[in-house]
């Protein structure tokens, strides 16, 4: 055997989260593609699964592209600056799951093709019980591989969560100014 056949293979799935209407992916899915591409570069994965359809919700230049063909451009840039050489560019793409129960039935026959000991999925942690679920559910744990997730936290605010924040914001601000004209009186 050679030495590509006596390792260890770990399969990582990494989850889309949307694409920007500039056509790259969001902060989140960048951060789970880095840290993924780190983890091909340290050897600690031989395969990289990036699963994300297209989004009806998208605009701009975003709209033609799917959110796995997005993480797989950042993931060669990323991968050409930290020095990872292209032949170990295992990269494969999923385009068709719009959740992430079809990431996790779409991906398991990708995965399947390399048999590999342990499957790690990129998430962020808000995200990590469902996904370990879901991926459970869709057969990733009745298997003989590891079924292992990794958080990939977001440093900054999603776009799509600022209207939310600021509700919450607003919601808060009414209680505390209820509170302030109730103890006045």
């Amino acid at each position: 055997m050679n030495e590509r056949e006596t390792k260890v293979k770990k399969v990582g799935v990494c989850l889309g989260l949307y694409v920007m209407p500039n056509g790259k992916p969001d902060l989140a899915s960048r951060l789970r593609v880095e840290k993924a591409v780190e983890m091909l570069h340290s050897g600690e994965l031989t395969h990289l699964i990036f699963s994300g359809g297209r989004n009806a919700n998208t605009i701009g230049k975003g709209r033609k592209t799917t959110e796995a063909l997005a993480m797989i451009e950042h993931a060669e840039k990323y991968a050409k600056a930290i020095g990872l050489p292209a032949r170990k560019w295992n990269f494969i793409s999923e385009n068709d799951s719009h959740n992430t129960k079809e990431n996790a039935r779409n991906s398991l026959s990708l995965v399947q093709r390399h048999n590999p000991k342990e499957v790690l999925v990129f998430t962020h942690p808000q995200h990590a019980e469902r996904t370990r679920k879901i991926f459970h559910d869709a057969g990733y744990g009745n298997r003989a591989w590891k079924l292992k997730i990794v958080s990939v936290p977001v440093i900054a605010q999603h776009n799509y969560q600022r209207p939310f924040v600021a509700a919450f914001n607003f919601i808060v601000d009414k209680i505390e100014h209820a509170k302030r004209k109730k103890q006045m009186r």
